[in-house]
């Protein structure tokens, strides 16, 4: 019963995650510039990024 639920819970989250990666606009578009102030003292600049930008955010409630 266990399994079963925990393959019904992911097929759930990767569906979900399917169409809000597919109904959001902007796909295929170049993302805003933003700049970050990192730990060591530099900045980070999107726009000055050779290679793709993966951005994860975490949130707790």
């Amino acid at each position: 019963m266990k399994h079963r639920r925990s393959w019904l819970v992911l097929a759930v989250t990767t569906l979900l995650a399917f169409l809000a990666v597919s109904c959001s606009s902007g796909i295929g578009e170049p993302a805003e510039d933003f700049n970050l102030d990192l730990q060591t003292g530099g900045t980070f600049v999107l726009s000055e990024q050779s290679t793709p930008v993966l951005l994860f955010f975490w949130a707790e409630w």
